[in-house]
């Protein structure tokens, strides 16, 4: 994660809050209906043409282009454990997804969190990140022996109900951004024929955060002192990414997902009344994200993801590596 202040623990916290949003999938907006994807079809290659069946759980990272069917519910909760230098963050967020119609799907991501560093105690305990509130609306479907990939957009607000600000000596207490931030995101996704006659699936992911700005005071997820008012917007986030998925069976499959996001300058503005206006800007950066995974699936309605995604280090942040395990239950 780009650093936002000298202050390892204000770096840990405002890394802490993104992860706990899920800011990879940017971050990641209903990724989660992956039980209506696999096209009916015999275990064994048919001779007509179609694909075998497989069943998916989604990789780490990546969005699916399809929608729920009407009724029907998702439930994908996720455990992970992000380490980085000398901090570890143990967090949680759950997809809780409905198909309103065949063609829309609504839900909610509500995240938790905590945080240490090298052992020491920067967390009172565990805290309540920023709930995200989404909708899916698929543009097109796309059949099993289709060129034309599946298409769908997708709009994700999120609501700054987590700590951000006023975090005294306790910076790991920054669950939350405060930005009450909007994601459009466009999904595509395809599936093939692989020479072994197993399907392979493919996805395509770019999202945009557009610009929020929030107010803090005191020690916050920003970076800023004690005893300080602070003005903060942020810029447009821009994300990019795509995901591959090969079918080692019905209920096995390898995947791979590699993301790239340019997230937005920071400008901080002090709203100190007995001090002289002063404006602070930090420049965005460019993270790389690698994530491997493994998926098993038990039946066509249950399955497990376990993955871990690699960010390369910089000169302003350490290398890190956030294993995560996630349950796919389609209802």
């Amino acid at each position: 994660m780009p650093s936002r202040s000298s202050a390892p623990g204000a770096r840990m916290a405002f890394a802490a809050s993104i992860v706990a949003l899920g800011w990879f999938v940017a971050p990641c907006h209903a990724r989660a209906q992956e039980r209506v994807d696999a096209p009916a079809a015999s275990p064994s290659t048919p001779s007509n043409g179609t694909l075998p069946e497989a069943w998916w759980t989604g990789s780490m990272l990546s969005n699916s282009a399809a929608t729920l069917p009407k009724g029907h519910a998702l439930i994908e909760p996720y455990a992970y454990d992000r380490l980085a230098g000398d901090t570890a963050t143990y967090g949680s967020f759950t997809y809780m997804l409905y198909g309103l119609t065949d063609y829309l799907t609504v839900g909610a991501v509500p995240s938790f969190g905590y945080a240490t560093e090298s052992g020491r105690r920067i967390s009172s305990g565990v805290g309540v990140g920023d709930l995200s509130l989404r909708a899916q609306l698929r543009l097109r479907a796309s059949g099993p022996s289709s060129w034309k990939p599946a298409l769908a957009v997708s709009l994700a607000h999120s609501l700054p109900i987590g700590r951000f600000d006023r975090l005294g000596a306790l910076p790991g207490n920054g669950e939350g951004t405060g930005l009450a931030a909007t994601t459009v995101s466009l999904y595509a996704q395809s599936l093939f024929r692989t020479r072994s006659g197993r399907p392979i699936r493919v996805r395509l992911n770019a999202s945009a955060t557009l610009p929020a700005s929030t107010s803090v005071s005191g020690v916050s997820v920003y970076g800023t002192p004690e005893g300080s008012s602070t003005r903060v917007r942020q810029a447009t986030t821009i994300s990019l990414g795509t995901s591959v998925e090969y079918s080692l069976s019905r209920g096995w499959a390898l995947a791979f997902d590699a993301f790239s996001l340019r997230e937005g300058g920071l400008a901080l503005t002090s709203k100190d009344p007995a001090l002289p206006p002063s404006r602070r800007n930090e420049p965005g950066s460019a993270v790389v994200a690698l994530a491997p995974g493994v998926e098993y699936s038990w039946t066509a309605n249950l399955g497990v993801l376990l993955a871990a995604r690699y960010v390369p280090g910089s000169a302003s942040r350490p290398a890190s590596w956030t294993p995560a395990l996630a349950l796919n239950v389609y209802l």
